[in-house]
């Protein structure tokens, strides 16, 4: 049996080059702009690759209304959700699949953009909006996560579901910047939450402005959750602990469950530190012993 032809919507393909190279569908009102569907070879949605390079040498699908810019799709070998990669640099080089409403940016006229540039990993839906984020990440990013300006740029541990994002307003929220810790869901929320941090996040962790900033040591469930709460953390940390302004700030010892909630509470810690122990307002600050 002979292969389907390629079939092209109304009003499509319609640039200098128009459909040069095509051997996909391609839907209505696509592909419109200069080389337009040039070497595709991945379907093509409706109202999509609408710019100067359009859809140059992409070789994955492309959902609607996406990568509207002037270089579009170029070199994009991984799949493109729908109302994705819609900002002029965006998904440069991109090798991974995009999810929907992901990898897009408004353009600053002041800082380059390279939203999901030389992105080898997965991204999910609604991840990865803003100038920069998710430039050169490595590793498989979750929904609605790395939405802030340099979010996860340079990441390279996990990043779950509705983490890694930064407060918005901020000139640069860099939560997740060059990151190599797994991440686990609904944490490193706000500005440098968990910058350079090298340990393992878990659950509804590290959520607040450099809350877990250079840390590398485990961090449970529910915890980290203040101000530079545990920044500098070389230490294990379990479930339920050290949240409040700088809690565990440069801890370098064990602590259990439900400890060190309070400010300062084991700032500088070094000793172990049983469950449900040393909360309150600097409850056990520089401490060295073992309390059981």
């Amino acid at each position: 049996m002979a292969a389907a032809q390629p079939q092209v919507g109304a009003n499509s393909c319609q640039g200098e080059d128009a459909c040069i190279g095509l051997s996909a569908h391609v839907g209505d009102n696509s592909c419109n702009g200069f080389r337009a569907c040039f070497n595709n070879s991945g379907n093509a949605g409706n109202g999509s690759c609408d710019g100067d390079e359009a859809c140059a040498s992409n070789s994955a699908s492309v959902g609607d209304g996406s990568c509207l810019s002037d270089v579009a799709c170029q070199s994009n070998a991984g799949r493109v959700g729908n109302r994705s990669c819609t900002a002029n640099g965006t998904c440069i080089q991109n090798s991974a699949s995009v999810g929907d409403g992901s990898c897009t940016a408004v353009v600053d006229l002041f800082i380059p953009n390279s939203t999901c540039l030389k992105n080898t990993a997965p991204v999910g839906d609604g991840s990865c909006n803003a100038v920069r984020a998710c430039e050169e990440n490595t590793a498989t990013v979750g929904d609605h996560s790395c939405n802030g300006f340099y979010a996860c740029r340079l990441n390279r541990g996990t990043v779950g579901d509705g983490s890694c994002n930064g407060k918005g307003f901020q000139v640069y929220d860099l939560s997740c910047n060059r990151n190599t810790g797994s991440v686990g869901h609904d944490s490193c929320n706000d500005g440098e939450a968990c910058q350079f941090n090298s340990g393992q996040v878990g659950i509804g962790s590290c959520n607040a402005n450099g809350a877990c900033i250079f840390n590398s040591g485990a961090v449970g469930d529910g915890s980290c959750s203040g101000l530079i709460g545990c920044a500098g953390n070389t230490g294990s940390i379990g479930n339920k602990s050290c949240n409040d302004e700088s809690a565990c700030a440069g801890n370098s010892g064990i602590v259990r469950n439900k400890s060190c909630n309070g400010f300062e509470a084991c700032f500088s810690n070094s000793g172990t530190i049983a469950n449900k122990q040393c909360n309150g307002v600097q409850a056990c600050k520089g401490n060295t012993a073992n309390i059981p």
